[in-house]
């Protein structure tokens, strides 16, 4: 089953992205995600998924979490196009509170489609979160994901270096169709990005994605 989900609008943001979350199945790295993070999570509940790309945006989002506390949050964080390059009080403040609020929090990391950057960059990338935020975040939200099947071994090694550090939530954002052989690395896909749903033909032409749970194919 492939979710549908929608921007909404709260009045207070440009957009915000729903996301479904149902029980994963067994084989895939979902399963290893923490007893907290599930319980925010909220199980078969469909909820808002948040790209906090700057600060004065916070208020709103925690006053939105606050008016809704039965609506799971998950809040992507971005401080400078990844991590940046030192820890920021304002950014551990404003994970601190969304936590306290009940929110889901990772953070952003591009990886420019396995071809822009290399592996070292992206795990230098997921290291400064570790080290900056240090058992803060909730995982990682990989952007501009490949759907080449050739680079399989580029985000295998990737997801496998953030659950290394403790990372138990691995979202990525190809935008598009992803190879099959590259959904069990990750817990939540973005398959589709723009505005409306996916047309029946596009949905038709992704043939193996039925076969999944909702919680790891979504669109956006």
């Amino acid at each position: 089953m492939i979710e549908k989900s929608s921007r909404v609008c709260f009045g207070f943001v440009a957009a915000v992205l729903l996301f479904s979350m149902i029980s994963t199945m067994p084989h895939f790295a979902s399963g290893a995600i923490s007893p907290d993070l599930a319980t925010r999570l909220k199980g078969n509940t469909t909820g808002i998924y948040y790209p906090l790309y700057s600060l004065s945006e916070l208020p709103q989002v925690l006053a939105a979490k606050q008016a809704f506390p039965n609506v799971p949050f998950m809040v992507n964080i971005n401080p400078a196009s990844g991590p940046g390059t030192a820890p920021s009080t304002a950014w551990t403040s404003a994970i601190t509170q969304l936590k306290s609020a009940g929110a889901v929090v990772t953070g952003y990391v591009p990886t420019a489609y396995g071809t822009g950057r290399s592996i070292a960059n992206v795990e230098g990338m997921i290291s400064s979160y570790n080290q900056f935020y240090p058992n803060m975040l909730d995982g990682i939200m990989f952007d501009e994901v490949s759907g080449s099947c050739s680079k399989f071994t580029f985000y295998q090694t990737i997801s496998n270096y953030a659950r290394s550090l403790g990372y138990s939530y691995i979202r990525a954002n190809p935008g598009s169709s992803i190879c099959q052989t590259d959904v069990p690395l990750f817990n939540h896909i973005a398959i589709y990005e723009s505005a409306g749903y996916p047309s029946e033909s596009t949905l038709a032409s992704r043939t193996f994605y039925p076969q999944y749970s909702k919680d790891v194919v979504e669109n956006i």
